[in-house]
């Protein structure tokens, strides 16, 4: 189940959330996990719910899938290698 988010993401940056799920990079926890992390890339200003962009996912994307990366590395897996420049070049 998708968390309730703070922001609302813009259409390109909902649809790069979905394609690392349909790539098999996340699963839905691993989607909830990321919805959550988004709005910690750009301050909340006035209160006001803020548009997040595709930035804002690529990065928090960028830091989740590191981490689980490297502890699959040390697992000799690492299936994000060849997508890693298709999706944060």
């Amino acid at each position: 189940m998708i968390p309730p988010l703070r922001a609302r993401l813009s259409g390109p940056a909902f649809r790069f959330a979905m394609l690392l799920r349909d790539f098999g990079h996340l699963d839905e926890q691993g989607l909830s996990q990321l919805l959550l992390a988004v709005p910690e890339e750009r301050p909340l200003d006035d209160g006001a719910e803020p548009v997040l962009g595709v930035l804002e996912v690529r990065r928090a994307a960028a830091k989740l899938l590191f981490e689980r990366s490297a502890s699959e590395a040390d697992q000799g897996r690492t299936p994000l290698n060849e997508d890693w420049p298709l999706l944060f070049s």
